[in-house]
């Protein structure tokens, strides 16, 4: 469990090779839980582009409005 007052690693994975793609949540290290992905993420392969943290590519209003 989370504790108050602790720090954590938490990385996320998306990982969409095979025929189901998973979603994978690591604490510490550790994998926590993982899922077959139902909504793949779209993305462009072939293309360079920028890499948005917080906020998406198209000015919806819907910033996070935190730390990272």
């Amino acid at each position: 469990s989370i504790q108050d007052n602790v720090w954590y690693h938490l990385v996320m994975v998306n990982d969409p090779t095979g025929p189901a793609p998973q979603e994978r949540l690591y604490i510490n290290g550790v994998l926590n839980n993982s899922v077959t992905d139902t909504n793949p993420l779209v993305y462009d392969t072939t293309a360079a582009g920028d890499l948005y943290i917080g906020t998406t590519q198209y000015d919806t209003g819907e910033k996070f409005n935190g730390y990272i």
